[in-house]
C-alpha cells in the first residue's frame, strides 16, 4: 500500500506559508522557477539587472525564517499505545553523521516510552550495507523498516520488493524531496523541502555579501536531496536574485567519503579561485571538513560557510565566529518526534499524515544565543511541539 504524502501538497504548502506573514508569494514563486544552469561561475540572464532588489529579497527571507517557528501540524490523533510490542528497524544513511546520531537517540527514547523495540542498524554509508540492513530486517520479521537521511531507494529495489512481499512497510525519513514523485516499493514518504533549504543558504550569501558573493557549493552527487534538489535551489536563487554573484560547484563524493574528502576539495578550490568568500555546504556533516580545508588554504578570515541541518557543533562554530556563519536549522528533537509519529501510525494501522515536516529556523550571529551557550540540540525552536505530539498520541482531538 503506497501512501502518497504529496497529495494536496500545493494547497497545504500555501496554508503553511501563510502562517509566515509576507513570504507565501515569494516562496511560491521560488518553487515555480526551475532550472539549474552551469556548475561553473553561474550567472543568469534571468537575474534582475538591479541587484539591490535581490539583496532585499534575501534579507527579508533570512529575517522571516530567523523567528521561532510555530507548531502547526494538524495530523489526526491516534492511540500510540497500540504500537506496544512492535519492532522498528532503523537504517540511517551513515552512523557517523552527527545530525542523525542525535535524532536516532531521541527516536529510540520515544520508542522505549511506548514499549516499541527500536533496532538501530550501524553502517558507514555504503549502499551494500543498506541492502544488507533491509535483508537483516526481513529475516528478523520486524514490523516496520525506516530508511533515514539518505539511503537511496532506487538502488535498493530488490530488497524493497522483498520487504513488500514479506508484508513489512518501509518508511523514508528525511530522505526524498517533496517535489519528486514517490519512489516505488515505499509505503510512507516523509518528505523535506530541500529546495527551500537550498534557497535560504543562498539567501544568506546574497544578504551578507550585499549581492557580491563568490560562492563555492559543495555537492554530493550520489545523494538525491543534495543533487539535484538542494543544489538546484541554491543555484536558482543565486541566479535569480544575485546577478553579480559567481558560483562554482564541486562534488565531494559519496557519504562514505565525507569525513575526509571535503577538506581537500575545498583547499584545492580556494587555491584555484582565491576570491571565493562563501562556501555553501549542503549538509552539516560536510561543513566540519570544509572548515578544515578553509584553514589549510589560509582563508579563515575571508571565507564564511552556510550549511543546513542544525547540528550543535555547527551552531557552536557560529557562536565562536569560527568560519560557519549561517545554519538552516531543524530541531532534531522535533524531527525525531515527527518520524516516530509517522512510524507509530504505521505500526497501529493508522493512515499516515500528509505533508508532515519540522520547520526550518535560520541561525546566524544575530540570534545564535537563542540556541543556548554553548548551543544545545533542538534549543531555540520553542517547545509547543512536545505537548502537541503527546496530545496527538493520546488520541486527543
Amino acid at each position: 500500500m503506497l501512501f502518497n504524502l504529496r497529495k494536496r501538497y500545493l494547497h497545504r504548502k500555501a496554508l503553511r506559508l501563510n502562517r509566515w506573514p509576507g513570504i507565501a508569494a515569494a516562496v511560491t514563486a521560488a518553487i515555480i522557477v526551475g532550472g539549474c544552469g552551469s556548475s561553473e561561475n553561474n550567472t543568469s540572464d534571468r537575474a534582475s539587472a538591479d541587484g539591490s532588489a535581490g539583496v532585499e529579497h534575501a534579507k527579508a527571507q533570512i529575517a522571516r525564517f530567523s523567528q521561532v517557528p510555530e507548531f502547526t501540524f494538524d495530523g489526526a490523533p491516534f492511540d500510540a499505545s497500540k504500537a506496544k510490542g512492535k519492532t522498528v528497524f532503523n537504517i540511517p544513511s551513515s552512523s557517523q553523521i552527527p545530525f542523525l546520531q542525535v535524532i536516532d537517540k531521541t527516536m529510540a527514547k520515544i520508542a522505549k516510552s511506548y514499549g516499541i523495540n527500536f533496532i538501530q542498524y550501524a553502517n558507514s554509508g555504503q549502499p551494500s550495507e543498506w541492502a544488507k540492513g533491509i535483508d537483516t530486517a526481513i529475516a528478523r520479521k520486524v514490523d516496520a523498516i525506516t530508511l533515514e537521511g539518505g539511503p537511496y531507494p532506487m538502488v535498493l529495489q530488490p530488497q524493497l520488493k522483498r520487504a513488500k512481499a514479506a508484508g513489512i512497510p518501509v518508511l523514508l525519513l528525511h530522505n526524498w524531496p517533496n517535489n519528486k514523485p514517490d519512489p516505488p516499493n515505499v509505503d510512507v514518504n516523509v518528505t523535506v523541502d530541500f529546495e527551500l533549504a537550498g534557497r535560504l543558504m543562498a539567501d544568506a550569501a546574497i544578504a551578507e555579501s550585499n549581492g557580491k558573493a563568490n560562492v563555492l557549493v559543495l555537492d554530493s552527487e550520489d545523494l538525491v536531496p543534495a543533487d539535484p534538489v538542494l543544489v538546484s535551489g541554491i543555484k536558482d536563487e543565486l541566479a535569480k536574485h544575485c546577478p553579480d554573484c559567481k558560483v562554482t560547484v564541486k562534488n565531494v563524493g559519496p557519504v562514505s567519503e565525507w569525513s575526509t574528502k571535503p577538506k581537500s576539495v575545498v583547499q584545492s578550490a580556494l587555491i584555484e579561485n582565491p576570491a571565493t568568500d562563501w562556501i555553501i555546504a549542503v549538509f552539516d556533516a560536510l561543513s566540519l571538513p570544509a572548515s578544515a580545508g578553509v584553514r589549510a588554504a589560509g582563508k579563515g578570515s575571508q571565507v564564511k560557510i552556510a550549511t543546513y541541518n542544525g547540528s550543535p557543533f555547527a551552531l557552536k562554530m557560529i557562536q565562536e565566529n569560527d568560519i560557519i556563519h549561517t545554519e538552516i536549522g531543524e530541531s532534531l528533537d522535533w524531527l525525531a518526534h515527527s518520524y516516530m509519529d509517522q512510524t507509530m501510525r504505521v505500526l497501529t494501522g493508522t493512515p499516515p499524515a500528509e505533508d508532515e515536516r519540522a520547520p526550518f529556523r535560520v541561525f546566524n550571529p544575530s540570534n545564535i544565543s537563542d540556541a543556548g551557550t554553548p548551543p544545545e540540540d533542538s534549543v531555540g525552536y520553542g517547545d509547543a511541539y512536545l505537548k502537541g505530539y503527546r496530545d496527538i498520541w493520546a488520541g486527543k482531538q
